[in-house]
């Protein structure tokens, strides 16, 4: 009804969002991986998508 999601940066304290568990990851073929994995360029185009409130995942084929 409300719409409220888990971890909802709009409801959330600026602690809760640094905090975030999901922050550090991404999806690589289906499967979650660290960010810090990546290599650099995509770690990069990682956080500027999320800059903007977006969120990004890869496919390698």
């Amino acid at each position: 009804m409300l719409r409220i999601d888990c971890f909802d940066n709009e409801f959330s304290t600026q602690n809760n969002i640094e905090k975030n568990p999901l922050n550090d990851i991404v999806m690589l073929d289906g499967f979650i991986v660290p960010i810090s994995k990546l290599p650099p360029e995509y770690q990069e185009r990682v956080r500027e998508a999320r800059v903007q409130g977006k969120d990004i995942s890869f496919r390698t084929r």
